[in-house]
């Protein structure tokens, strides 16, 4: 009987998983929700122009600006929710960081697996934007404090961590 050539196994410690601060959390957020109203007003301003225009032209402009808005706001909401939801919901389930967190290096991560899944991506996202409807008060409350979950997290059994620090 011959004996195979034992194969060498690397020996790797363990990643210790930091949970993100509030504040790091926070500062994320303000940058997405910052370059998100920045799209929304662009997206706004493409698609309004030719009205903004003619309006320009009038005495009565800003009266002619708020009856443009308040006619067009249920659009204006249906167009932010798509872009704000599609934004975190495909960012998150593509790498787990959108943009305010690659700057302050954090992730959205699924509690058991290293990614989150487009669905709960999707879920979170959505659950987020409902709570931005009702001025972030959810979002106080610490539902987990083991794994320091808000209501969204820990309904799509989610975390937010740090990048883990690699030693050489």
């Amino acid at each position: 009987m011959e004996l195979k050539e034992e194969t060498k196994v690397e020996e790797k410690s363990p990643v210790v998983l930091n949970f993100a601060p509030v504040w790091k959390r926070i500062g994320a957020y303000i940058i997405d929700f910052l370059l998100l109203f920045f799209l929304v007003s662009f997206l706004s301003y493409i698609a309004y122009y030719k009205d903004l225009l003619l309006m320009q032209q009038q005495s009565d402009f800003e009266k002619l600006l708020t009856d443009l808005i308040v006619r067009n706001s249920f659009y204006l909401n249906i167009v932010t929710m798509v872009v704000y939801i599609s934004y975190f919901s495909l960012l998150w389930s593509a790498n787990g960081q959108t943009i305010g967190a690659k700057i302050f290096k954090i992730y959205v991560i699924h509690i058991e697996n290293r990614r989150l899944p487009f669905g709960l991506s999707f879920f979170r996202a959505l659950l987020l934007w409902l709570s931005m409807n009702t001025f972030f008060l959810i979002l106080i409350f610490v539902v987990n404090h083991v794994y320091k979950q808000r209501i969204h997290d820990f309904l799509s059994n989610s975390v937010v961590v740090e990048r883990p620090k690699i030693k050489n």
